[in-house]
């Protein structure tokens, strides 16, 4: 896919989405820190050209932990400061070609 967005002289942007911090603190020592830098460096050896941007941790963006319904599931405030942020740093590729 990112082959194909490239010669479309589109660059892509994958965002790795947020995790409440008691919630990956849990699933840490269960294989989620591990599966995660297996994923980073999976997607740091794809080809092509895309923009990767790794929001897992809240600190990225200064997300609240209270800005969570849930494990993954964020209210409107942190979905907010994510967006801020994802645009922030991915300007140029989120740019109409």
């Amino acid at each position: 896919m990112i082959q194909a967005f490239n010669a479309w002289g589109v660059r892509p942007v994958i965002v790795l989405t947020p995790a409440h911090p008691t919630f990956l603190q849990a699933l840490g020592s269960a294989g989620w820190n591990q599966r995660h830098a297996e994923a980073l460096t999976m997607l740091h050896g794809l080809p092509g050209t895309f923009t990767l941007l790794d929001a897992s941790h809240i600190a990225s963006f200064a997300g609240e932990p209270s800005g969570f319904y849930d494990g993954v599931h964020m209210r409107d405030e942190n979905a907010r400061r994510l967006a801020v942020w994802i645009v922030r740093r991915a300007r140029r590729a989120l740019a109409a070609p």
